[in-house]
């Protein structure tokens, strides 16, 4: 079909039109031309005019027919031209040319040196904290050997650390052929730490083989290029990071998707068609849509890498144009992550599959979580137990008896006992995993029936977490479980929380006390008798008390740990009856994910305030007042904010709104805080879109607000001597397009954080702590503990200097002008002591005094000029005045019912909108670096702190207002766009 100059069909005469992007060209047949093939042609044969020839229409050629890319290609045709989609191993714009470039395995350190048992092999840097020895030999014979890393010296020594296949459980080295390993390195040692490796026997003190590295080797890491300059339809980009050795990502991607046949191109070179075209970030080779700073993740095809490219493009083919590139620096070849260990760490989630369908004997499952390489989680198995010799069983191809008995979820190799929905982790014996294996079965040997099984998808066993690499990437924190359901004398809680291997936090726990000798109870299999009491929130053995929604936290006796025990339950003695108790999972006992008990600290900082700490990384942003701990799992991190702080106040923290500095606007948080009427724990994500409340789409907002969602997972939080401590999870990235994605592959991000006030209906208000300077975090660095204790509020810590500033009130008796501004609230002393609310931080001034209370006459006329801005376009400097029985302000964030409510005497129209005289240009009081907590009244305040900065050119809105008969006593001056600004209006009769 014509598309672009040609639409509109301009060749004459048969006329074939050729599409030239920007222009076209007729192609005119035998016996015309011209532009538009419209002069018909004499024929010079004999003398005789030639008549018109009518033009034969034959099917256009296909440009695929003569096989252009051979055995090694796929050919795709475009009108007149063809596109060769080259098999793996190939390349070049006909596939023709082979591939002869090994796989990539990360920055080669060198090859080690043999001394002795045949120790041979090539070593990699996978990343900073894995290597990769390809091809390794050593004889095995020594007792005691182990590869070895020294931080000191040239030459291998005692002096040096361990490095462990199976860090849990290190073995010395068995005999070995040609094999490549994967070397997770300790905690605490990278590879630019080691100045040599050696396979060492430590009994004699003997090196077998070694490589003496050079001084600051180090992993490879994600690399930053240029990014794509400006140039034809729109194109360019922000900065391109080489993820791996076969994946980049482009931040901020545009073009205008008008021009034909445009593809990313990669090539050797400069960019031509001769290069390779590659998929787009939906894995798509059509030509390209429009983007707008789009951030896209692209992926070389199979075999190729960016060693064996030079320029990644955006290319038209149709007008063989090249719209921008970007030269791949042959410099930063040797220092791109391999794609191999982003296969091996990164992408390392336990993978959920289907689960066993329901069969004979009540046998059936829910979903099925293969945790590791070797263990699978069975949740809600169920199986009648009747009958005879029926395991679990795993093999190749279809379930039979040729296949491997595994242990049950106890180690225990008889036959399978009865189970009603029973959740269960299955190990494979040592030596074996998943891979080996295409399916899990019940399976009866007398009968020989498969009562029911599932297999194991190919997809899914590439993407199973290693048990060496477990250990180094799984979360060790908090772990959240379900709660006690409800039962008998009202018993029951919210969800609860394993902080460590012998505390558990329990949320909104109630009870009503009313039972004899009732206790907290834990044990091995059903609760009974024969469990275990422990102390309640207090330490003490003593009968359980009343609770109504309480939260408390519970530590295990000395010697006992939540992998000993089945359940928590709250039991009577004397009626031998359990009222509610909560399972233990399998999953966290076989795992063994949670923080030891002894990590905690001792002091100030509680059990329940120490949970940020077990989290594997923490940082202090305030001394004493606020600290943040962070740990990254596959996927998430869980973050926990700890703070001295008080109910009504939020804790946020997040990522910044510049990609080049910690800045507020255009930043995406979490704030957290404790509600003051419940006592409840909130965590809702942000997005801060500017300096102002949140009014509309713009301002503070809740991302729910604004068209985004609440991304904030796994929210646990209290307050306990004083010390508010809020831990939640969200995933790296999230998919909301408010939300910024948090790297964990070593880049360094800018972050802000705030403290400050929040109402019982979670409105924020401005922060009176925040982030000082530029702060920047690696998310994904080494565990490390940089944390100073928070401090429990003390009450002179908490306590006002004085009761607040005295009121300000202006009589209409000595004046009848009225400028109103803007300025800052005063903090506790200003607006919230003179009016009992919370405030954003700024506040009207009246002439030139904070928040005064106005005392006018009906019948008598006022006129008020206005300088509090007039930019709508930034809700920072947009904030127009009206008059109305209003105590709040706000109205363009009320809804139609609160609307019709309110009476409304100046400034918004019958539309709901400000009247233009209600606003005016922005003056504002700024503040100088005084605090107003150390005045003890507004004058002196002002006269040391305050100066007014106004916009120009300056242009107030100016309007006149006359209270009559109708105007109630008391009315109020207000905002339209924020709450909490202005004050109180008093019409009188008469001045008094």
């Amino acid at each position: 079909m014509p598309h672009g100059k040609c639409v509109e069909f301009p060749c004459r005469n048969g006329g074939y039109c050729i599409d030239m992007v920007y222009t076209y060209k007729c192609r005119c047949p035998v016996g015309y031309t011209g532009e538009h093939c419209e002069t018909g042609q004499q024929l010079a044969r004999q003398g005789v005019h030639a008549a018109p020839i009518r033009l034969v229409t034959r099917p256009r050629p296909n440009p695929c027919a003569r096989r252009p890319c051979g055995d090694y290609g796929t050919c795709e045709s475009s009108r007149t031209t063809f596109t060769c989609k080259c098999n793996t191993g190939w390349t070049g714009h006909t596939c023709k040319t082979k591939l002869e470039v090994a796989a990539y395995l990360g920055k080669k350190l060198g090859n080690f040196a043999t001394f002795d048992e045949d120790v041979a092999g090539e070593i990699y840097a996978l990343d900073e904290n894995t290597l990769f020895i390809k091809r390794f030999t050593y004889a095995g014979k020594a007792p005691d050997a182990f590869f070895w890393a020294g931080r000191n010296g040239d030459t291998p020594s005692d002096d040096g650390e361990l490095i462990s296949l199976n860090p849990s459980d290190p073995q010395p080295l068995k005999a070995y052929s040609n094999e490549d390993l994967i070397l997770p390195l300790p905690s605490g040692l990278k590879v630019s730490d080691i100045r040599w490796l050696s396979v060492w026997c430590r009994s004699f003190a003997v090196n077998f083989g070694s490589l003496t590295l050079e001084t600051g080797a180090a992993g490879p890491t994600p690399q930053t290029i240029r990014r794509l300059p400006r140039g034809p339809h729109m194109v360019g980009s922000g900065p391109i990071t080489l993820l791996t050795d076969r994946t980049v990502e482009i931040q901020d991607f545009s073009y205008d998707g008008s021009a034909p046949d445009t593809f990313f191109y990669v090539g050797k070179g400069t960019p031509s068609s001769r290069g390779t075209k590659i998929p787009d970030e939906n894995g798509s080779l059509e030509p390209l849509r429009r983007y707008r700073r789009k951030t896209l993740t692209l992926t070389l095809p199979e075999g190729m890498s960016w060693y064996d490219v030079d320029y990644l493009s955006v290319y038209c083919l149709t007008a063989a144009v090249n719209f921008g590139h970007v030269e791949i620096p042959a410099s930063i070849k040797q220092s791109i992550l391999p794609s191999y260990v982003a296969q091996q760490v990164q992408m390392t989630a336990p993978q959920v599959i289907e689960g066993i369908p329901h069969g004979p004997h009540m046998v059936g499952s829910g979903p099925i979580t293969l945790l590791t390489d070797r263990t699978v989680e069975i949740q809600d198995f169920s199986y009648d137990g009747s009958a005879p010799d029926t395991f679990f069983y795993v093999g190749k191809g279809t379930p039979s008896s040729r296949g491997t008995k595994i242990p049950d979820e106890n180690g225990s190799l008889e036959p399978l006992r009865k189970y009603r929905r029973k959740t269960l982790t299955l190990t494979l014996p040592e030596g074996m995993s998943w891979y080996d294996v295409d399916y899990l079965s019940v399976y009866c040997l007398t009968a020989a029936v498969n009562f029911g099984h599932v297999e194991f998808p190919a997809s899914v066993k590439q993407s199973i977490l290693p048990p060496y690499l477990a250990q180094q990437v799984q979360m060790t924190a908090p772990q959240v479980i379900e709660g006690i359901p409800h039962g008998p004398h009202m018993v029951g809680s919210g969800s609860i929380t394993l902080l460590t291997d012998r505390t558990v936090e329990i949320q909104d726990f109630s009870y009503d006390g009313s039972a004899p000798d009732t206790f907290f109870y834990v044990g091995r299999g059903t609760p009974s008798p024969r469990g275990t009491k422990i102390p309640d929130e207090n330490g003490s053995l003593e009968p359980l008390r009343r609770y109504r929604r309480k939260t408390l936290t519970l530590t295990l006796p000395e010697g006992m740990s939540w992998y000993d025990v089945d359940y928590l339950s709250v039991y009577c003695l004397t009626a031998a009856v359990n009222f509610g108790h909560v399972e233990i999972p399998a999953s966290i006992k076989q795992t063994r994910r949670l923080p030891s008990f002894a990590a905690q600290q001792s002091g100030l900082i509680s059990p329940v305030a120490a949970r940020g700490r077990l989290l594997q990384n923490c940082e202090t942003f305030s001394d004493g007042v606020f600290n943040v701990a962070w740990s990254v799992a596959p996927g998430s991190i869980f973050i926990s904010l700890m703070g001295a702080v008080n109910a009504g106040t939020y804790m946020s923290f997040g990522l910044s709104g510049s990609n080049h500095s910690s800045q507020m606007v255009g930043a995406d948080v979490v704030v957290a805080w404790i509600e003051k009427s419940t006592g409840a724990a909130r965590a809702v994500d942000y997005s801060l879109r500017d300096r102002s409340q949140c009014s509309g789409q713009s301002g503070v907002c809740p991302d729910i607000r604004v068209g985004g969602t609440n991304d904030v997972e796994n929210m646990v939080g209290s307050i306990t001597n004083g010390i508010t401590t809020i831990t939640f999870s969200r995933k790296l990235k999230t998919g909301d397009m408010l939300d910024k994605q948090y790297y964990s592959d070593g880049r360094s991000q800018f972050i802000i954080w705030g403290i400050g006030d929040v109402d019982d209906q979670g409105i924020v208000y401005k922060h009176s702590l925040r982030t000082q300077g530029n702060l920047r975090m690696n998310f994904g660095r080494s565990p490390a503990d940089n944390c100073s204790p928070v401090l429990p509020p003390t009450s002179t810590l908490n306590a006002a200097t004085t009761k607040g500033w005295e009121p300000s009130i202006i009589s209409g008796k000595d004046t009848n002008e009225f400028t109103i501004q803007l300025g800052p609230s005063g903090g506790s002393q200003g607006y919230t002591a003179i009016t009992g609310e919370l405030s954003w931080g700024i506040a009207f001034y009246v002439n030139g005094m904070l928040i005064p209370e106005l005392v006018l006459k009906r019948g008598e006329t006022y006129r008020f000029r206005v300088e509090t801005g007039n930019n709508p376009s930034s809700p920072a400097e947009y904030h127009p005045v009206y008059i109305a029985d209003d105590a709040t302000g706000g109205y363009a964030q009320r809804s139609d019912a609160e609307r019709s409510q309110l009476q409304i005497y100046f400034g918004i129209d019958a539309s709901g909108n400000p009247v233009p005289e209600a606003a005016g240009t922005l003056c504002e009081f700024m503040s100088g670096d005084g605090d107003p907590e150390n005045y003890a009244t507004f004058e002196a305040y002002k006269e040391a702190e305050l100066s007014l900065n106004c916009h120009r050119p300056r242009k107030a809105g100016v309007f006149t207002w006359t209270p009559d008969s109708s105007t109630p006593d008391l009315v109020y001056y207000q905002c339209y766009q924020h709450r909490y600004l202005g004050w109180k209006i008093h019409v009188v009769d008469d001045f008094s």
